[in-house]
């Protein structure tokens, strides 16, 4: 499905937006997706597709290179962890509009790429149907978010009122949910530390901090919630390795920001810091 053949209706919802043309940049790994996205959009009246970029490292210096309005962003592109790569696209630039696609359930990872910075979540399998949607939304400076997740913040905001109530695994922070996946995936500490370029010690604080907020009385109880949880969530695949932000692991190299059109490697042993905000 091209411009051509899209409803009338929803080649409006891109005019209503103004005459503006918005540069757009699509980040995702598979060619065919990216094909088939570049077939939905194309002859859209106000969208110009700038670049494509399969890989974190193209991604940033498509970001330099073509300064787009808006990128869609596979939020599981190999190499890196999508809502890091977030934080590094928007240090970049600061007003770039970031909508995820992913095949992640998003109950799951929708509000954590909101709070990395994106403005916008949208299943893979609804692209077809609300990509335009979500693109008008964005470009109108508002937020975008299927009507299926809109109710569940709305039920979890009433019952929150209630009583606070919030689901265990959302009390854990971006990289605690990472570590998370690799206990349930049944990597040792070691094997943790060496996917995520972490020091034992810190993977052995992240996982006593992992059982406190779920309330979990031992680790045997933290592997076995891990686990079933794990199971549970169809699509996520095997846990991908994260650094902390602004540096990204590619490819066993860190690339950080750097000056606008260049690429480098950080030169830095140590081990990455969580952040005092929680958000690791």
């Amino acid at each position: 499905m091209n411009a051509a053949t899209l409803p009338c209706a929803e080649l409006n919802l891109i005019c209503e937006t103004g005459a503006t043309s918005r540069r757009l940049l699509i980040i995702d790994d598979h060619p065919i997706f990216r094909h088939g996205l570049k077939e939905l959009l194309s002859g859209l009246p106000d969208v110009n597709i700038c670049g494509e970029a399969g890989d974190a490292r193209s991604a940033l210096e498509a970001v330099r290179e073509s300064h787009p309005d808006i990128a869609l962003l596979d939020v599981s592109i190999p190499g890196v962890n999508g809502l890091e790569l977030i934080n590094v696209m928007l240090t970049e630039q600061a007003n770039l509009k970031i909508i995820v696609l992913s095949i992640h359930d998003e109950s799951v990872y929708a509000l954590r790429a909101l709070r990395a910075g994106a403005k916008g979540y949208l299943e893979k399998h609804h692209a077809v149907n609300h990509l335009v949607e979500a693109i008008r939304q964005v470009a109108g400076d508002r937020l975008y978010i299927s009507p299926r997740l809109r109710e569940r913040l709305i039920f979890k905001f009433i019952q929150g009122s209630h009583g606070d109530v919030v689901a265990p695994v959302d009390k854990l922070s971006v990289r605690e949910l990472e570590i998370f996946r690799h206990v349930g995936s049944g990597k040792s500490n070691r094997e943790i530390a060496r996917s995520l370029g972490l020091s034992v010690k810190t993977v052995e604080t992240h996982r006593s901090n992992i059982k406190e907020k779920l309330g979990l009385a031992t680790s045997g109880e933290m592997i076995n919630f891990a686990t079933e949880w794990n199971e549970t969530r169809e699509g996520l695949g095997p846990a991908r390795s994260v650094v902390a932000a602004p540096a990204l692991a590619i490819g066993g190299e860190k690339i950080g920001i750097l000056p606008a059109r260049k690429v480098g490697v950080v030169d830095d042993a140590k081990d990455p810091v969580p952040n005092s905000g929680g958000t690791r």
